[in-house]
């Protein structure tokens, strides 16, 4: 038995032959230690709270570009079918959704007011969106025939735009979860668009039959 190989990993050193792992020093490196581990660990989360706030500016102002457009929209559908009889109906829906829509800007309005507030505190331009299609025509300025999509604390929907461009991210790992932004603006508006169309054809069928 003495003359079969042995398992175990031997590394030839100056002071003759010792084990292998006792070369293996993990313990003394200074990442090791207590305290250094603590600092890495919140050194870590620092970075990711900082590329969380610049994600949440993004998304905010994201979210306060679609109310202003989806109210703009809601005036434009309520002028074609003013003459028609479903006006009612989509009325009282466009109105449930201003006052949704009032209460998130009643949030975001308090949001740009915080001190520490980093992001741009107006909407913005949809990228594939044209500069005259977004502008604000004088029907705009004007109050609709329903509950307008104003905050308390005034804060129009014909303000003005800029475009939305998202902000450097430190970890360029992350940036692929900006790429889709486009993408996401188009299916919101396809998303819009669908639901004014089906319940405006949804009424229209209802008054047919009825």
């Amino acid at each position: 038995m003495s003359s079969l190989p042995s398992t175990r990993p031997f590394v030839y050193g100056p002071t003759g032959i010792r084990p292998l792992y006792e070369r293996i020093t993990v313990l003394e490196k200074p990442w090791a230690k207590p305290v250094i581990r603590e600092l890495m660990k919140k050194n870590r989360r620092v970075s990711r709270a900082r590329e969380e706030i610049v994600r949440c500016n993004v998304e905010l102002r994201r979210l306060h570009t679609h109310i202003t457009d989806e109210d703009r929209h809601f005036s434009k559908v309520l002028d074609q079918v003013q003459t028609q009889p479903i006006y009612g109906p989509v009325q009282e829906y466009v109105q449930r959704r201003r006052r949704i829509n009032r209460y998130l800007l009643e949030r975001i309005k308090e949001t740009y007011d915080l001190k520490d507030f980093t992001g741009i505190s107006k909407p913005g331009l949809r990228r594939m969106s044209t500069a005259v299609s977004a502008r604000p025509s004088d029907s705009d300025t004007t109050p609709s025939h329903s509950e307008p999509v104003h905050s308390p604390n005034h804060m129009p929907s014909h303000m003005e735009r800029n475009e939305i461009t998202d902000p450097p991210c430190d970890d360029k790992n992350r940036l692929s979860d900006y790429s889709d932004s486009d993408d996401d603006d188009l299916q919101d508006n396809d998303v819009l668009n669908e639901g004014v169309s089906s319940v405006v054809d949804f009424i229209s069928n209802l008054s047919v039959h009825g």
